[in-house]
């Protein structure tokens, strides 16, 4: 779904519930588990929702002024800009 929204980031969906994420495909080892949320999309909606704030705020920081700060190692400035 972020792919599709072209976001960057990911939303783990795989069999680590509860324990660990090992990156197994989703339900390959925890098949119940996968099946028991009633609305996997409902669920990841809001992850959507807030990649998209996180971008649309990131989108409006001064990249000039933020590396020109960080070079400076001015972490005030930094700060305000961001």
């Amino acid at each position: 779904m972020l792919a599709a929204e072209g976001l960057l980031g990911h939303q783990h969906a795989n069999s680590g519930w509860g324990t660990f994420v090992d990156d197994n495909r989703v339900g390959a080892t925890a098949f119940m588990e996968t099946l028991e949320p009633k609305d996997a999309v409902g669920a990841v909606k809001p992850s959507i929702l807030q990649w998209k704030f996180i971008d649309e705020v990131a989108g409006r920081i001064d990249d000039a002024a933020l590396r020109q700060a960080q070079q400076a190692k001015d972490a005030v400035r930094a700060y305000q800009l961001v």
